[in-house]
């Protein structure tokens, strides 16, 4: 039974990627590298403009209700931020798509009909591309809040303590590449995932990074609370999934807050800065 139901999900991914792959033509470069790169900006574009219609008016009121820091956004701030995303984008994300077409072909991922994997080697191959970008963004990320590099690169990304989506690629181009690219790319390429998986991964990639820059902590959806903790403070939760944050002890000070209690998804409307705000109080007794 389980067969029957892997076989059929496979057939019917390979009848949607065909429509995919036609769409572009059949042509590997073209659907490699402006597919990807449509793909990514149309995912970042588009969950940016719900946000930032959030940040820069404060409606819904609905939903607003549920910003972490509760601070309003200054729009000549972010119309700057949306100037770096841009010359990102255009300097470093399409370059990073020929880039990852020609690994990818050097690999011998595949790019059209033949190649798509079966549930069990996708889900393996996605873990392993997980690892991999947690291994990846982790110590670059810890590379550049080293003092000359944060001096340098990293502070313009850390001059917004409360992050706004936009934000999860305002960086300095070459941070850009290194620390959000470079990760993401090299999952797919090391496990030779077909394109189809990495489209996948790329879209999940970017609607995590961009939740947890956020600055939302939304009902029913994943928690930001970990990176808005990071912008606030600088020194800890460097990593993605906290993986590696557990084993070197960076989350020590975020796993002493109401923070990190409320780092989960909410299933109450009650907005999450109302939820265990007593509990750095409880600690501090303990510790008395």
């Amino acid at each position: 039974m389980l067969v029957t139901v892997m076989q059929s999900c496979r057939m019917v991914i390979t009848s949607l990627w065909g429509a995919v792959y036609r769409l572009f033509g059949e042509d590997d470069y073209v659907i490699a590298v402006y597919g990807s790169f449509i793909l990514s900006v149309s995912v970042f574009v588009l969950i940016n403009l719900f946000y930032g219609m959030m940040d820069l008016t404060g409606r819904p009121a609905f939903l607003y209700k549920y910003k972490i820091q509760g601070e309003h956004v200054d729009p000549e701030r972010y119309k700057q931020a949306v100037m770096q995303v841009v010359v990102n984008i255009i300097i470093v994300n399409m370059p990073s798509a020929v880039l990852m077409y020609h690994g990818a072909v050097w690999r011998g991922v595949s790019f059209g009909y033949d190649g798509i994997p079966d549930l069990f080697t996708a889900v393996l191959q996605f873990i392993g591309i997980l690892l991999i970008e947690e291994v990846c963004f982790y110590y670059s990320h810890r590379l550049f809040h080293l003092p000359f590099f944060y001096k340098n690169f990293h502070k313009r990304h850390h001059e917004w303590t409360a992050p706004v989506g936009v934000v999860s690629i305002n960086a300095h181009p070459l941070e850009h590449a290194i620390s959000n690219m470079a990760p993401v790319i090299l999952g797919p390429l090391v496990v030779k995932a077909h394109l189809s998986l990495t489209w996948l991964w790329y879209t999940i990639a970017m609607l995590n990074t961009i939740n947890a820059h956020c600055g939302y902590h939304i009902p029913f959806l994943m928690s930001p609370e970990g990176h808005d903790f990071h912008h606030l403070k600088f020194n800890n939760n460097f990593g993605v999934i906290g993986l590696l944050d557990r084993l070197h002890g960076t989350d020590r000070a975020f796993r002493k807050t109401a923070a990190f209690k409320r780092h989960h998804v909410v299933f109450s409307f009650t907005p999450s800065n109302q939820l265990y705000t007593d509990y750095e109080e409880s600690l501090k007794e303990k510790d008395d």
